[in-house]
């Protein structure tokens, strides 16, 4: 079953269109953020991820960014890694079905790119 339109983004990463949901980040909260992708067209097999608030607001502060209170969504850039990251790990989008749960992928991300925008 297809993820809802309402409240998702489409990114595309090597010329395909993909469509994502992320959860709020909140600082109060200790549970990580969930964050689900899948085809923007035609989609099969979601990916779904965890990213930490805390991690997230390491990264924003070693960039010279200010934080407070929540991240609205995760990044695009956060997104585009993963979902390479999923591809390289077997992902399917376009097969089967169900999700491939990668789990916690904090240590997973290159947060460079936050630094130069």
């Amino acid at each position: 079953m297809a993820m809802p339109e309402k409240h998702t983004r489409v990114l595309t990463v090597e010329g395909v269109r993909y469509r994502w949901l992320g959860r709020l980040l909140h600082k109060d909260r200790a549970d990580p953020g969930d964050l689900y992708i899948e085809l923007a067209e035609g989609p099969k097999q979601k990916v779904h991820a965890r990213i930490s608030y805390s991690t997230l607001k390491k990264a924003y502060e070693a960039a010279g960014k200010g934080i407070s209170g929540e991240i609205e969504t995760i990044p695009p850039y956060v997104v585009r890694q993963i979902i390479l990251l999923a591809l390289a790990k077997g992902w399917t989008p376009d097969q089967g079905g169900g999700v491939l749960d990668l789990g916690s992928i904090d240590d997973d991300i290159d947060f460079s790119e936050l630094r130069s925008s």
